[in-house]
């Protein structure tokens, strides 16, 4: 892929989605929401518009149920596996590349919009903790997954139910979220109570702070602060989990953002460095330089 192709915004209301919501039976769309069911004919359907190893930018939620087949795709950049018995929910503004889609694919999928709507006004500060900047995947239990499919049916249901009951329709969609991340949360809570110790915790924490704030601080005190720890503490407990300083961790994180950024955007190299927070170009440059072996327009210009 050339690096300097342009990302695609894939919404609701694009233009490349009209042969897919026209010609394809089992999508239903209305208002903030659409509905489809997957499979080979969709698939078959999805590749005119969906191309591999072209990166997309997802403008909304999505909400994926796989009962067959696999998708390796990249998440802002990290490498993600999604296969059967897993759900995943993908949050807005996504950076998305395909890399590989099964044949056999077999699954469901609801995308909800709060970029225009009031669809998180009760409940923002769950949904905005537990999905920035994090895709999820779950892999149900079969009494987990049961429940899970019920509210899916009910959702298809109302979907198609004239006239439609908007409310009920985003308050389903909300409680499937809401019990997807229940389980997501059981199980990570029972992954901490039998294989995580403090440390490892603490590392964890730390690696999500990164992820959400390495644009507004490069400062080991920055998030010393935010997990209520000495720098000096959090520094040694950073190493010792990872085998990696704590600067490394923040530079990487900082690195990745900058890829993005140069990757995916029409920003200038200095409007960049001042998303990135840093004083001057110059020091964007050497620090991008420093930590990859090639300034900001060598990475820009380079072909994958």
């Amino acid at each position: 892929m050339n690096k300097n192709e342009n990302i695609i915004e894939i919404a609701m209301d694009s233009e490349n989605l009209k042969p897919f919501q026209t010609h394809y039976a089992n999508f239903f769309q209305v208002y903030d929401f659409a509905i489809a069911i997957i499979d080979n004919e969709a698939i078959r359907l999805h590749d005119q518009f969906l191309k591999i190893n072209q990166p997309y930018r997802i403008k909304e939620g999505r909400i994926l149920i796989f009962e067959k087949g696999e998708v390796d795709l990249t998440f802002n950049l990290l490498p993600i596996k999604i296969k059967a018995g897993n759900i995943a929910i993908i949050p807005k503004d996504a950076l998305i590349e395909f890399k590989h889609i099964s044949n056999d694919i077999e699954a469901k999928f609801i995308a909800y919009n709060d970029r225009n709507s009031d669809f998180f006004k009760d409940s923002a500060p769950v949904f905005d903790v537990n999905f920035r900047n994090k895709i999820i995947i779950t892999t149900p239990e079969k009494e987990d997954k049961q429940q899970l499919m019920q509210i899916f049916e009910l959702i298809w249901q109302t979907a198609h139910t004239e006239p439609l009951r908007k409310n009920t329709l985003k308050h389903l969609i909300k409680a499937f979220l809401y019990d997807i991340l229940y389980i997501d949360n059981v199980q990570q809570a029972e992954n901490i109570n039998r294989h995580i110790s403090r440390g490892e915790e603490i590392f964890q924490n730390f690696i999500s702070l990164v992820s959400q704030h390495c644009k507004e601080s490069r400062q080991v005190n920055y998030y010393a602060d935010k997990l209520c720890l000495t720098p000096k503490y959090l520094s040694s407990v950073i190493t010792k989990q990872s085998g990696k300083s704590i600067m490394q961790w923040i530079n990487e994180a900082v690195i990745l953002e900058a890829k993005i950024l140069l990757r995916y955007s029409n920003l200038a190299i200095f409007q960049v460095a001042d998303e990135l927070n840093f004083p001057n170009p110059s020091f964007f440059t050497k620090f991008f330089l420093r930590m990859t072996g090639m300034t900001p327009k060598e990475f820009r210009n380079k072909k994958q």
